[in-house]
């Protein structure tokens, strides 16, 4: 009994020994929308190289069919969610800023801001300045020398070499959709869309038009796509919205029916 006591104790104690060389295990975030950017965001935790982060991201597909690239940041609202709204889950990860192709001049060189050879958004050291009005949010003291930008956990910036490895989050475009409105006179349609006649559905969300006749009307027709459908307590519904699509009512006034019915020894004209 003893023996059988003593293996057990080390069976336990090796498999805490492990446990302890593997770390705790990884846990990838959601795909995060954030409404400022109308952009989806996913934080890996597994930390990586700043050359692998961005191979990486550019080999992901957000569940909207969109390739990823490894995170820009071009405004203060996009800073806030990718630092606050538990996309970076309070750890530091790597941005797709660099300078490694002409020193001090730092560009965005993922996605988007990185066709055409980059979008450039720092001229300069910690003493340099921003380019063209570009948003920057560098710590004091940063850059600093090294050549590839990272955001640490308070949200402001400071660059790293390459070889570091850190976490690092994937940004992913939300395709949109346009649904055309077009309604008759003696009646409306809501939303109506900005501009007017345009409304903008992000792909994969659902949209509810609301068809209101004026005082003494009545919805004639509605057609979806050029298809008469019905309506369901004055209300259509796009679902699952995955292609441009339209919508169109027209309106008719109302008209009463009065049955005259005389009696014997009369009549109504």
């Amino acid at each position: 009994m003893k023996t059988n006591h003593l293996f057990s104790f080390i069976a336990i104690l090796c498999a805490a020994i492990f446990i302890g060389l593997a770390g705790p295990a990884q846990a990838n975030s959601e795909f995060v929308y954030c409404p400022a950017t109308e952009h989806e965001y996913k934080r890996i935790d597994q930390k990586m190289t700043w050359h692998n982060a961005r191979d990486y991201c550019e080999g992901l597909t957000s569940p909207k069919g969109q390739t990823g690239y490894l995170v820009t940041i071009t405004s203060e609202e996009e800073n806030q969610c990718v630092e606050q709204d538990n996309v970076s889950d309070d750890k530091s990860i790597w941005l797709g800023g660099t300078d490694s192709d002409t020193e001090d001049k730092w560009k965005w060189v993922t996605g988007p801001e990185g066709a055409a050879g980059g979008t450039q958004f720092w001229q300069g050291d910690a003493d340099g300045s921003t380019v063209g009005g570009v948003y920057e949010n560098w710590a004091n003291d940063e850059p600093s020398g090294s050549d590839y930008a990272r955001m640490k956990k308070n949200g402001r910036w400071t660059d790293r070499p390459a070889s570091i490895e850190y976490r690092f989050v994937c940004e992913f475009p939300v395709p949109s959709y346009t649904i055309t409105v077009t309604m008759g006179d003696n009646g409306a349609i809501e939303p109506n869309g900005i501009p007017a006649g345009q409304v903008n559905v992000n792909a994969g969300e659902d949209q509810t038009f609301t068809v209101t006749p004026d005082a003494g009307y009545k919805v004639n027709s509605v057609l979806v796509d050029d298809s008469p459908v019905s309506l369901t307590d004055n209300q259509y519904i796009f679902t699952n919205v995955t292609a441009n699509h339209t919508i169109e009512a027209t309106f008719v006034e109302n008209t009463h029916t009065i049955t005259a019915s005389a009696g014997s020894g009369g009549s109504i004209s």
